[in-house]
């Protein structure tokens, strides 16, 4: 097969299927979209526990942490990872083909979807707290159940992430094992 670079040269239209640039932007995109999307959601779970301890910037800490959430966590994490992944499964053939034999991309796919399911719930929870808060229900049993909640929802969406990147980067049991740029 002809390199796509000199096709594009000579004029022919650039391939989608297999074509290395195609899966060099995805894959570029992929990895910022996780960088924007994640990266902050590992702060959360230190700002908190600060904010628990120093109830006099809570409510600042977690509507700061709803803002971050809105405009970079959840469009990267809900929509461009997913669209991103996706595209990337569709430009490489022999995944396309070998779907179901690549237990590392079924695993992560999994876990992306808990991970998005829990996102959602916690959000809620995450906003519920933060009303209960400005309304002065902070020390009330139903705001520890509430807080409690989104303590353990985070720390389980930290874990299964962490999961996730290290399925992506080493893909165990795949003839890919170590390739990110040629598989």
């Amino acid at each position: 097969m002809e390199d796509s670079g000199l096709r594009r040269k000579a004029g022919v239209p650039m391939e989608f299927t297999d074509d290395q640039t195609w899966f060099t932007i995805l894959l570029t995109i992929h990895v910022f979209s996780a960088i924007v999307g994640l990266g902050p959601s590992f702060a959360f779970a230190v700002l908190g526990p600060f904010a628990s301890k120093n109830p006099e910037y809570a409510l600042g800490i977690v509507r700061a942490m709803i803002r971050i959430e809105n405009i970079f966590v959840a469009p990267a994490g809900w929509v461009v990872q997913w669209l991103s992944g996706l595209l990337l499964i569709l430009n490489r053939s022999s995944i396309r083909s070998n779907f179901f034999k690549e237990e590392w991309l079924i695993v992560s796919i999994g876990l992306y979807i808990l991970v998005i399911g829990i996102s959602i719930v916690n959000y809620k929870a995450t906003h519920q707290m933060e009303e209960m808060m400005a309304s002065g229900q902070a020390g009330t049993p139903e705001f520890g159940a509430v807080a409690k909640k989104t303590a353990t929802f985070g720390q389980s969406m930290t874990l299964m992430t962490v999961i996730i990147i290290l399925l992506m980067v080493w893909k165990p049991l795949s003839e890919c094992a170590g390739a990110l740029l040629r598989c």
